[in-house]
């Protein structure tokens, strides 16, 4: 129902049902990185440092009481990421009421008592910084968006207004204006700001003319100029070695291609590469 829905928007609007703005209707999957993983989460959540963000108290000096006693515990939905030791009491109730969806992974309350006594406030901010942490940015990242949101500088740039009207959690002092096209989904005249946070570049390509936004993510070595050469070494190591296989380049080829590349960078260099499958898993590459 969804996907019909989706479809007859994108008619409406002369789009693609596979269109990127298309996104904004749903929420992103989780993008699974070593630092957003279940444990690390599982250990922000419960970290005072994290706890005084969420409260908007950066000078507080100990925990509420709704906070002082029961651990919270993040789960994914990838029974790999999960630790086979880690079923609980509330994993065998299944009460939908104490796992909060994040898309990709859980929110887990250690009881209904636990729950009640959290305010919705802090359940809301920390859903938030949750799904910020679990769409691929760092800990630092989440912690800047909370603390500078609502706060924005005054802007002349019309392509700066746009982009920051359309994503008000974007930390204005992380956005930087590319040298370069480096997203792999442009707009016809769009301009390119990029947000570099840890392993991923957010890149947003604005169209001031139809005042709309396209976010776009990508692995972060791409940008990283002393990189350059290996990168290139790599990918003609990468089409030969499928020429070899009898795989040449065509429609549908990427999906053999970009595995490719990503275990040349591993084994020849010792780079871990996210391909743009991986980090936009909503979108359909051919």
């Amino acid at each position: 129902m969804h996907f019909a829905a989706a479809f007859f928007l994108a008619l409406l609007r002369g789009l693609s049902a596979e269109d990127p703005y298309l996104e904004a209707l749903f929420p992103r999957e989780a993008i699974h990185l070593d630092h957003n993983r279940p444990k690390l989460l599982t250990e922000e959540v419960n970290s005072f440092e994290v706890q005084k963000v969420l409260l908007g108290k950066p000078s507080l000096t100990a925990p509420p009481a709704f906070l002082s006693k029961d651990q919270l515990e993040i789960v994914s939905d990838l029974p790999e990421l999960t630790r086979a030791d880690a079923k609980t009491e509330s994993d065998k109730e299944e009460d939908p009421w104490l796992q909060t969806e994040l898309g990709g992974a859980k929110l887990k309350w250690p009881s209904t008592a636990t729950k009640a006594s959290v305010p919705e406030t802090y359940q809301n901010a920390l859903k938030g910084y949750l799904e910020t942490r679990l769409s691929g940015h760092t800990k630092s990242y989440a912690i800047a968006s909370i603390q500078t949101k609502g706060s924005r500088p005054a802007v002349a740039d019309q392509s700066l207004l746009v982009l920051l009207r359309d994503h008000p959690d974007v930390p204005y002092s992380w956005v930087k204006r590319t040298t370069r096209r480096i997203g792999t989904f442009t707009q016809p005249g769009g301009i390119e700001y990029q947000v570099a946070d840890g392993p991923v570049v957010w890149v947003f390509s604005v169209n001031t003319q139809e005042n709309r936004v396209m976010v776009d993510l990508v692995d972060a070595q791409g940008t990283d100029e002393t990189l350059a050469q290996k990168l290139k070494e790599a990918k003609e190591e990468a089409r030969a070695r499928l020429e070899q296989r009898g795989i040449k380049p065509s429609l549908g080829s990427i999906h053999a291609y970009w595995p490719e590349l990503k275990k040349v960078l591993k084994e020849k260099f010792g780079l871990i590469w996210y391909s743009p499958a991986e980090l936009n898993p909503t979108r359909n590459y051919d």
